[in-house]
């Protein structure tokens, strides 16, 4: 099954957080959904953080480019 680049960017941090977490990554649980919740607690946060950090480097970049 071919990943979406979304897709791709998410398995990536997921895969991250698994290791933080002390827990094996795998794939097909990723596609299936079954993450487990200390996993899941850390992809919300690190999503919330770069919904934050978005917005801000945008103005930051127009500032710079006025």
């Amino acid at each position: 099954m071919k990943m979406t680049e979304q897709q791709k960017q998410e398995y990536k941090l997921y895969r991250k957080e698994c290791k933080s977490s002390g827990v094996e990554p795998v794939r097909a649980d990723f596609l299936a959904g079954e993450i487990p919740s200390c996993v899941t607690y850390q992809l919300g946060l690190q999503r919330r953080m770069n919904e934050q950090i978005r917005p801000q480097a945008a103005a930051m970049a127009s500032a710079a480019g006025a």
